[in-house]
């Protein structure tokens, strides 16, 4: 009787931890391609557009379920326990090096003054570069529901379980993080005709 190999990409994220228990190579690169890329935006994102701090990050959450995959609760969802991982990880390099103070005053001054006047040909990059840049402005808390929501399209609830918070309050973020935003994206809202 031969064996079939499973088809790793029709696996649960849980069946591939269940597998890198057992030290199962394939099943870790299977997480790998599911996550890296998003996880990768998310810290690029949280740790102010820092590409090498950002790789760095992603290598050393990978090297965590690496070397401990017992600390995943097979009870829990893999997706919020990994992005809460990744949350708790910039929360501690927050606290670490106050990143948000030092960033703001080298941010100010590396921005090109002339992004401030945008002519009538508005592209997608322009407002994505203004999106992030006024996203920089609301705390870490609201940031991170931001981008686990929009950027990394967790629900509320996954985002509450990975932020360890009440779903309103991931809720209220969102709402808060939504309206500041477009306060200050008015000038990529359409005229309306009269």
């Amino acid at each position: 009787m031969q064996f079939l190999k499973p088809d790793y990409k029709k696996l649960s994220d849980e069946d591939l931890m269940a597998m890198l228990l057992k030290k199962n190579q394939l099943a870790f690169e299977e997480l790998y391609l599911r996550y890296s890329k998003k996880l990768f935006s998310y810290f690029y994102r949280m740790l102010n557009r820092n590409k090498d701090k950002a790789k760095d990050f992603l290598h050393d959450l990978f090297l965590k379920i690496i070397e401990k995959p017992q600390l995943f609760d097979p009870a829990r969802s893999f997706s919020p326990w990994f992005y809460s991982l990744a949350f708790n990880m910039c929360k501690n390099e927050y606290k670490k090096i106050k990143i948000r103070d030092d960033y703001s005053a080298s941010y100010a001054s590396s921005v090109n003054s002339t992004d401030k006047f945008i002519d009538d040909d508005l592209d997608l990059n322009s407002f994505i570069r203004e999106l992030y840049l006024h996203l920089e402005d609301v705390d870490n808390d609201h940031r991170s529901a931001f981008l686990l929501r929009y950027g990394n399209n967790l629900s509320i609830k996954e985002i509450a379980e990975t932020m360890d918070c009440p779903e309103g309050t991931v809720k209220s973020r969102l709402y808060y993080t939504i309206k500041y935003l477009s306060d200050k994206l008015t000038i990529y809202k359409p005229e309306k005709n009269i």
